[in-house]
């Protein structure tokens, strides 16, 4: 008889699970299994907005000019590159337990969840852990999804809008917070 465990090991080695796409390897949770696909998904919704914000204040800083070509091609290349380059490699990360401080939003498990960065951490370090498969890395690529790359054209539209020159290139908290709730609907 064959366990969930091996299926679900199966799947990953066959490119069949989804998260494939975003990782390349497994990391210590081991295949993605219903638990964690709903934590990730949960870590999503609740820590949307501020990956949206980090992911495009990263973005803003990078992009040269803000036309819509050149937001349209950063943002195309994709969340799990997008990710994996401004966000993961940078130390942020979906954390729980002490280093939330008490702060945080409830996810699937239970458990306070907060978005912090660790400039100190493994994956800065280690670069090629951004690689590795783990619920918590997976709410990132999720979150991304669901508003920066669903809502890209809109996104796009609201930072080019004629008559609101936003400079790029300078830190603007502000404008990445409106560009997340009202273009990217994040909340």
């Amino acid at each position: 008889m064959i366990c969930a465990a091996q299926i679900l090991q199966a799947q990953w080695q066959r490119g069949k699970a989804p998260e494939r796409s975003r990782f390349q390897r497994l990391g210590a949770a081991g295949p993605p299994t219903h638990e964690a696909r709903l934590l990730a998904d949960s870590l999503a919704q609740g820590l949307g907005c501020g990956v949206c914000q980090q992911l495009m204040k990263s973005l803003w800083e990078d992009l040269a000019r803000p036309t819509a070509t050149n937001l349209r091609e950063v943002i195309s290349k994709g969340c799990p590159f997008l990710v994996k380059k401004h966000l993961l490699r940078q130390g942020w990360a979906a954390s729980s337990g002490a280093l939330c401080e008490g702060a945080g939003r409830r996810a699937a498990d239970g458990e306070a969840w907060c978005f912090l960065q660790d400039t100190l951490s493994e994956s800065v370090e280690h670069p090629e852990l951004a690689e590795h498969y783990d619920p918590a890395k997976d709410s990132l690529m999720l979150a991304c999804e669901d508003t920066i790359s669903y809502h890209m054209e809109r996104v796009i539209f609201y930072l080019t809008q004629p008559g609101l020159l936003h400079e790029a290139q300078v830190r603007n908290e502000a404008l990445m917070r409106n560009v997340c709730v009202e273009a990217a609907c994040c909340e």
